[in-house]
């Protein structure tokens, strides 16, 4: 993926890439394979079990194709707002909301209390010699 990736950057534009920049951006995109390596085997479980046996090769490659949608549009906005700056405001929105929504999911449950208590409560109790 990193190499693939690789392949975007411009010829125009490699003067500009200095060694800070190039490093980010293979340490992004090793940690961006490193998720996919995890989250695929949960897509490809929860495509098998749901699935129709009949249709799996059909649905396994329909699988993939978000990933290449979601590829033709992050090139072209990259291509549009390489330059400008609403390109990054945008781009620190959606960081900002994103990380507002995980830090909420994490933080609460239904009950109220953290996440962590209310579900690994009762696996905490259970350690240690049974009275």
């Amino acid at each position: 993926m990193v190499l693939r990736s690789l392949s975007y950057v411009r010829k125009s534009r490699v003067s500009d890439i200095n060694i800070g920049s190039f490093s980010f951006y293979i340490i992004a995109m090793t940690i961006l394979s490193l998720a996919e390596i995890c989250i695929a085997p949960l897509v490809f479980s929860t495509i098998t079990k749901y699935a129709d046996p009949r249709y799996l090769a059909i649905i396994i490659s329909l699988a993939f194709i978000p990933g290449l949608i979601f590829r033709a549009i992050t090139s072209q906005l990259y291509s549009t707002y390489y330059d400008s700056t609403i390109g990054q405001y945008v781009g620190y929105g959606l960081l900002a909301i994103l990380l507002m929504g995980v830090t909420i999911y994490f933080f609460t449950s239904k009950d109220g209390k953290f996440l962590a208590q209310s579900q690994g409560e009762a696996e905490v109790n259970k350690i240690g010699p049974e009275s």
